[in-house]
């Protein structure tokens, strides 16, 4: 269908078919289940989450700048498979630990962290848009407030600037409940700044936007100096994510059980 594409605003365009969570978390052949407002859903190609959103210079800009490269290190095809991530930082030094985290350069790892923050906030953008879900009611459109006009320039390239004020944490999850799931973008906000969170099979992403955040969260994105990424035990937020949703976990989230 032609319309406006909603990341770069041009008119007469045809659309594009765009997936709100990407294609490749939908394996072929495999048995899965994800979660949503309406419950547990299977992960077949009847339930992909897919609208006319975006062109076809749109969808290709966002592949070439982030989603590509980050899938490639999540092990989507075969949940109960170690995340790669965890395998790649077990033979770096730790920069920080505390009770929860250890914390890591993802660029001595050799992965462009630049790339992780543009797939982060690309999916925090599309969750501003409502999207149809089959057997239920439409997504409800999420907020990042005056931020969300500064995410869309970056993601479109209309600047090269990083959205002021704005932090993308990725945690890889050392539990199996968070290794064996994907949930949508789920939102808190705090009084004072934007925060969301979605997982991919076990690979927490962290976005928050706001001036009063907390210092630690600027100084842990992933975009920053440190070019930071974490391991920890995640199955906490996990659930709190999972509860803001209205669901509660399958007795296995997700079966790696071939067809």
């Amino acid at each position: 269908m032609l319309g406006i594409c909603k990341l770069c605003l041009r008119p007469g365009l045809e659309l594009q078919e765009s997936h709100y969570m990407p294609a490749a978390l939908y394996p072929k052949n495999i048995k899965l289940e994800y979660l949503s407002r309406g419950g547990v859903r299977n992960l077949v190609a009847d339930n992909e989450i897919k609208a006319p959103l975006l062109c076809f210079e749109c969808e290709q800009r966002f592949s070439r700048n982030g989603e590509s490269e980050v899938l490639r290190h999540i092990a989507g095809k075969i949940a109960k498979r170690p995340v790669p991530l965890l395998e790649k930082l077990a033979p770096l030094a730790v920069k920080e630990e505390d009770e929860t985290l250890k914390s890591y350069c993802g660029a001595e790892a050799g992965l462009d962290m630049d790339m992780f923050a543009y797939f982060a906030l690309s999916i925090a953008w599309r969750s501003t848009h409502s999207w149809p879900v089959s057997g239920e009611a439409d997504t409800k459109p999420l907020t990042l407030g005056l931020y969300k006009e500064l995410v869309r320039k970056f993601l479109a390239k209309e600047t090269e600037e990083f959205p002021g004020d704005t932090a993308v944490t990725v945690v890889v999850c050392s539990d199996r409940v968070s290794r064996e799931a994907w949930f949508l973008p789920v939102q808190s906000d705090d009084i004072w700044y934007h925060d969301l969170r979605f997982l991919a099979f076990g690979v927490m992403f962290r976005v928050t936007l706001g001036k009063d955040m907390p210092p630690v969260l600027r100084r842990d994105s992933c975009h920053a100096n440190g070019k930071r990424i974490h391991i920890g035990d995640a199955s906490k937020k996990t659930l709190e994510a999972l509860a803001l949703m209205g669901g509660s976990l399958p007795a296995s989230p997700a079966h790696g059980k071939t067809e």
